[in-house]
């Protein structure tokens, strides 16, 4: 079974998808993609380069993603300009895994951020979305990238809100309040979907 888990940013996703390993997953992350290919893929590195400037590149020589994130986070049009450049490799390296998946047999969680925006539910048995609400996200986008209110807002609404995303979920996870309770939710859902799977063995 491929299941798609997503969210938004300041939900807790990759929480989510760490504990997921923890009891035993298969996972990938759509962002650990985009970082392989800022280090490896020469087309999308050169490309990005040539879009932004060697501004852009740190001492160690590749792209600085912190460099990056600053200046398309300011402007939709060079946000827009990115993700023309790098989505593509990221989906088709996240269809190459689920193909992978699908071809072994092996069940997998797949972590990606823009799942329901770039339309790939089709490719999952299943989706997941980890939801809190706004203030929450924004509360902890401030703590956790030390940004003002007013750039956490600006963030969130980069994305689709989390309550549209809830509606079309196969399941929810609150991730609301503790740690302690998100494994507790994640747990209780390994337990289903490990039903539904012996279900379609069956």
């Amino acid at each position: 079974m491929i299941i798609g888990l997503t969210g938004g940013m300041g939900s807790g996703k990759s929480s989510a998808l760490r504990i997921f390993k923890e009891i035993g997953c298969r996972t990938i992350s759509a962002d650990t993609i985009a970082h392989s290919i800022l280090k490896k893929d020469t087309k999308v590195i050169k490309a990005i380069i040539k879009t932004f400037g060697e501004g852009i590149i740190g001492k160690s020589g590749t792209i600085n993603r912190k460099k990056l994130g600053r200046i398309v986070f300011e402007d939709d049009y060079k946000r827009k300009k990115l993700e023309s450049i790098i989505h593509p490799a990221i989906i088709a390296a996240l269809k190459r895994e689920v193909a992978k998946s699908k071809s072994r047999k092996n069940s997998l969680i797949v972590e990606a951020p823009l799942l329901f925006e770039k339309k790939l539910a089709y490719l999952f048995d299943g989706t997941v979305v980890v939801y809190v609400t706004e203030k929450t996200a924004i509360r902890r986008l401030m703590g956790r990238d030390k940004l003002s209110l007013k750039e956490a807002g600006k963030r969130l609404k980069m994305q689709l809100p989390l309550s549209e995303k809830k509606k079309i979920a196969d399941y929810v996870i609150n991730n609301n309040t503790t740690i302690r309770n998100l494994k507790r939710q994640v747990r209780s859902l390994y337990k289903v979907l490990k039903k539904h799977i012996a279900v379609q063995v069956n």
